[in-house]
C-alpha cells in the first residue's frame, strides 16, 4: 500500500524530486487563508529540487 508519511518521522521514507505534499492541519477559511498561503509558499521555497 502506498501512503504518504512525515519524513522527519520516517527518515527512510522516499522522496519523489519535484513534488512536495502539504498537509494544514486546519480548516481553510478567510481568516486563515492568508496564514496557509505564507506556509505553502515557504515551504515551496524550502525545496531543494524546482
Amino acid at each position: 500500500m502506498r501512503v504518504s508519511h512525515n519524513i522527519a518521522d520516517f527518515p527512510d521514507a522516499k522522496t519523489i524530486p519535484g513534488l512536495l505534499l502539504y498537509r494544514f492541519d486546519s480548516d481553510l477559511i478567510f481568516y486563515n487563508a492568508d496564514y496557509m498561503k505564507a506556509r505553502v509558499r515557504a515551504a515551496v521555497a524550502a525545496q531543494k529540487t524546482p
